[in-house]
């Protein structure tokens, strides 16, 4: 069965051009699966991803702009 050993909220913020950041509010790892590296991964995989999202993640207006993206990752 498959187990989630690592959950994150990320807020992706954005203004019409200017720079898109974003934050981590928050990180959860399961107990028995911390110091194993598991959420320094599914950090380096959103990223990876978000170096190609986010700079096409634009808003229509110029009023502030917020998403929540939820990740998780799975191992069997």
């Amino acid at each position: 069965s498959d187990k989630v050993v690592s959950n994150h909220l990320f807020r992706i913020h954005g203004r019409e051009n200017q720079t898109i950041f974003a934050e981590l509010p928050l990180g959860a790892t399961d107990a028995d699966c911390k110091g194993k590296g598991y959420s320094q991964c599914l950090l380096a995989c959103v990223e990876s991803f978000g170096k190609h999202w986010c700079p096409a993640y634009g808003v229509a207006d110029n009023n502030k702009s917020t998403t929540y993206v939820a990740s998780a990752f799975r191992i069997r």
